[in-house]
């Protein structure tokens, strides 16, 4: 049986799981200090640019609409494409996140409920030690607002994934001065550089250890903030430490 992903792809079906997973996540539960977000490991930031997706489908202002308010209206022009970058951004983001979530010791029946996301499979034995490899990053320009990011084990001179994992993690963010608030809807660009890695909430899991990033045109000339980490894709609270910053500019 094909497995169904835990964001739903049509768009009425992922209209309704955004909306149900932004307010379950800002949830505090009666006698409890932290909300259903922060219990799974969220930072509030997180919590806050899922918020902002949700603003970019539904605004509630009949004078500028969200994408997918236009997208309902039989009035208005269609913006397929609009509604379909919204929903990849969207899964871009919050994926790595369901996956961390799904590794949390403090997940629930109800949090997988309304999260979409399945029991483990118990039929394997549990890995219980946590990876111990650092990871060093460095990166080559590769034309036009295209970076190669390369992660390679500390303690080889090839790169690539380290033995026990099966994947890396990288934790990024463009610079751009003129940005208006504080960072984007998906964290991905940041107004100023972050103090450390808790600060840059945009994650990817990669299961090869050089990637090609592409950026948008309008970033060429701006910094980039990575870090990268050795990674589990089945048990993410393993991941390995976090490497040093490395900083390029997007050509």
């Amino acid at each position: 049986m094909k497995k169904l992903p835990r964001i739903p792809r049509t768009y009425a079906e992922y209209d309704l799981y955004l909306k149900r997973v932004e307010a379950w996540l800002k949830i505090v539960p009666q006698n409890q200090t932290l909300s259903n977000g922060e219990r799974l490991g969220m930072s509030s930031a997180e919590i806050i640019a899922t918020t902002a997706f949700l603003t970019i489908c539904y605004t509630g202002n009949p004078s500028s609409p969200g994408v997918y308010e236009i997208h309902t209206n039989p009035n208005a022009p269609k913006n397929t494409q609009q509604v379909k970058n919204a929903m990849k951004n969207f899964i871009a983001f919050f994926q790595p996140i369901l996956v961390r979530m799904s590794g949390s010791a403090h997940i629930t029946v109800e949090d997988r409920r309304m999260l979409n996301i399945a029991e483990p499979v118990e039929h394997h034995s549990k890995k219980s030690k946590a990876l111990e490899t650092q990871t060093s990053v460095s990166s080559i320009a590769e034309g036009s607002a295209n970076v190669k990011v390369i992660c390679t084990p500390i303690e080889s001179e090839t790169s690539g994934i380290a033995p026990g994992a099966n994947a890396v993690e990288l934790a990024f963010c463009i610079i751009d001065p003129t940005l208006e608030t504080d960072f984007d809807e998906a964290g991905k660009v940041r107004k100023t550089p972050p103090a450390n890695v808790d600060e840059v909430f945009y994650r990817e899991i990669h299961t090869k250890s050089i990637n090609l990033l592409t950026f948008d045109q309008k970033y060429r000339g701006k910094q980039v903030y990575v870090y990268a980490r050795q990674y589990i894709v089945e048990y993410p609270e393993l991941a390995g430490p976090w490497s040093e910053v490395h900083i390029f500019f997007i050509p």
